[in-house]
């Protein structure tokens, strides 16, 4: 009996030190990774043309990468507050900043200086986005406040405290610019036409997400929504139908970070924090199928003391994750899909 026992103590001491030797030695390493704050890279955005990343930092900084010239093309500070949800217009020639203090501004990339800034709220501004035209910006701040500003002036066309449950987890321009795709925590995604400001559910028997993340590919033609129930669903966003459903590790955090190829084609989820022994990792799926193609941890030499902040796909075949420790690191999948 004694010596069963003792074979079980040895076997799980090693079944223990080999996943640990897994976590230096297995995964993925960054194709590049470059120093973007100072502190930690709060927000991410990559160009419609994927040549360039933007990121704000919990330092105040906002910092334009050049991923052709793998350099840093600018960086710009903002006093007593910072950058929390940032986006490139589709001409690549503005970016949409959202800070901590509820203001949304404009930024001239090329005159490196503002264009228009309007205080919105009271509270921060998690999520900013430009319709296709470039023509409309679409905010969300933490308090569930949703408005649509004119790109050009700020001038605001739509205001509306949308709160669904305990809050809204996600907010995108549908189809067009006179609709919205809304996922709320613990609640079903559903439309909004802002012109009626009628709301329409995409409830399909049996499935109500629990949502905790958003994305749309795109050409808006579906959405992906991860779960607090550690699931991911695609939603076909025509026939508002769930077309794919999967259910992720219960091991580690819910997928809260959430991406998809800008053509649809593929998914990235992130595990933002890590463990010694349950590191944070990208997942990558196809869309079609929510089939698994592979898992890149991140090993001690890439970001295992650093929590994942941030992601964002740059063409169909990087994904960039910004990270607690200001840097920004580029996952080249080409040779996965």
């Amino acid at each position: 009996m004694k010596q069963r026992r003792k074979r079980t103590i040895l076997m799980l001491s090693l079944a223990i030190l080999s996943a640990i030797l897994f976590q230096f030695f297995s995964g993925w390493r960054a194709s590049e990774s470059y120093a973007m704050h100072r502190g930690s890279a709060v927000c991410l955005a990559v160009s419609h043309d994927g040549n360039r990343i933007v990121t704000g930092g919990a330092d105040g900084s906002l910092a334009i990468l050049d991923t052709d010239r793998k350099s840093i093309q600018s960086q710009d500070s903002f006093s007593d507050r910072y950058p929390t949800a940032v986006a490139w217009s589709p001409d690549g020639s503005n970016i949409a900043i959202g800070f901590s203090s509820g203001d949304l501004m404009m930024w001239e990339v090329s005159e490196r200086g503002v264009r228009w800034e309007s205080p919105l709220d009271t509270q921060a501004i998690i999520t900013v986005e430009f319709d296709r035209t470039g023509g409309l910006v679409l905010s969300e701040s933490i308090e569930g406040n949703v408005r649509i500003s004119e790109a050009a002036s700020g001038f605001e066309h739509f205001s509306s405290p949308l709160k669904t449950g305990s809050g809204i987890s996600g907010v995108r321009f549908g189809p067009n610019e006179n609709q919205l795709i809304f996922s709320g925590h613990f609640e079903e995604p559903y439309w909004l036409d802002i012109k009626s400001r009628k709301a329409s559910s995409f409830t399909q028997a049996g499935i109500i997400p629990a949502a905790c993340s958003l994305a749309c590919d795109s050409g808006r033609e579906m959405c992906v929504i991860g779960s607090w129930r550690h699931e991911i669903f695609v939603w076909d966003v025509s026939t508002r139908k769930c077309t794919a459903r999967t259910t992720t590790s219960r091991w580690g955090p819910p997928p809260t970070l959430i991406c998809c190829s800008p053509d649809g084609g593929y998914i990235a989820s992130v595990w933002p924090r890590g463990t010694l022994l349950l590191p944070g990792r990208i997942e990558v799926f196809e869309a079609s199928s929510l089939k698994s193609l592979a898992t890149c941890l991140f090993s001690r030499s890439s970001a295992a003391s650093t929590n994942c902040q941030c992601v964002g796909w740059m063409g169909n075949n990087k994904v960039a994750t910004g990270h607690a420790d200001g840097v920004v690191r580029i996952w080249d999948i080409a040779h996965i899909l």
